[in-house]
């Protein structure tokens, strides 16, 4: 159905109440990042079974008996212990999720665990490529 001039010049006449949220591609835009600003992270659990208690770490080989998470995309500036909180959030609801879970890092040929002071220090893209993995022992 066509508008009158004159229905045109009253819509033209009102206030402005809406804002324009769209983004130049015409989409809405939202207060994400951009993924383009963000890593994968692949997160794994090794086992109990694998970890030395006395030595406290883990052969480099125990990546066998790993079990795969999933993913996790978050900004590479992101502290350890931030993405803690994360992971708490977006797992905490999963049963078979453990409660209690360390950070491990690749060193030679273990993995060993990354204490909190350095929780607080590392962070995300450190872990980038060729150290793509987040791996959690509980």
């Amino acid at each position: 159905m066509l508008q009158t001039r004159f229905e045109n010049e009253q819509l033209n006449s009102l206030p402005k109440t809406l804002t324009n949220n769209r983004s130049r591609s015409g989409f809405i835009a939202t207060n994400r990042p951009d993924s383009a600003q963000l890593v994968d992270l692949h997160v794994y659990i090794i086992p109990k079974s694998v970890w030395k208690n006395v030595q406290n770490l883990a052969q480099n080989a125990a990546m066998d008996d790993a079990i795969s998470v999933g993913f996790v995309r978050v900004p590479p500036e992101m502290k350890l212990h931030d993405l803690r909180e994360s992971i708490e959030r977006s797992c905490g609801a999963v049963i078979d999720f453990p409660r209690d879970f360390i950070f491990l890092r690749s060193v030679g040929r273990c993995l060993t665990r990354v204490k909190q002071t350095q929780e607080d220090e590392l962070k995300v893209k450190h872990y980038r490529p060729p150290l793509v993995r987040i791996f959690i022992y509980f």
